[in-house]
């Protein structure tokens, strides 16, 4: 982000550099290890750099992710929850057998049963959705399992979609939804 940041470009390629190499890049494995805070809030701040040039320190960070750029693509936090479901529907989808673990995993973590920390695909996607207020609902229908996601503006999505174009943006508002609502929550507005 440093050297997109002084690199002689237009502010829109600029931004199609930070969406295309740098929050790819830092999302890679997010589901498994998360970065620390402080190296998120820096990058963060390369970016919006990036983004928004040098007057960024006067627009709200919120403002510029969430509204006049799409979060997932330029927010490592909202690019790395929306890469985690989308992995998890890719992982659920290409192997059925995999549904059984995916569903004793999940309900194992809210059961709060499991002996040992449940890491990798269920533990991202579970951490994120929680962040993020989407609702996981586990259910048996005609003997097989099934979870379902609940956004906070009232999408319910089967995991298993093979449609995974509204799933993706169904995420996306979802992410824009968490970006404004902080925003409220951090100004104080009810």
């Amino acid at each position: 982000a440093t050297l997109i940041s002084k690199a002689p470009l237009t502010p829109a390629n600029k931004r199609r550099a930070v969406q295309t190499k740098t929050v790819p890049t830092a999302v890679y494995g997010n589901e498994w290890t998360r970065p620390s805070l402080d190296r998120c809030a820096r990058l963060r701040g390369m970016i919006m750099k990036c983004i928004w040039g040098s007057s960024s320190l006067l627009k709200c960070q919120e403002v510029v992710v969430a509204i006049l750029n799409d979060p997932t693509r330029v927010d490592l936090y909202f690019g790395g929850a929306y890469r985690s479901i989308l992995d998890a529907n890719r992982m659920l989808v290409k192997c059925e057998h995999r549904m059984h673990d995916f569903y004793q995993g999940l309900s194992d973590i809210r059961k709060g049963t499991t002996k040992f920390h449940v890491n990798g695909a269920i533990n991202g996607f579970h951490k994120y959705c929680k962040e993020l207020g989407i609702r996981v609902i586990l259910t048996k229908e005609h003997g097989t399992e099934k979870v379902y996601i609940v956004t906070p503006l009232g999408a319910r999505i089967d995991l298993c979609t093979p449609h995974v174009t509204h799933l993706s943006a169904s995420i996306r508002d979802t992410c824009r939804y968490a970006a404004l609502e902080h925003l409220r929550a951090r100004v104080g507005l009810k």
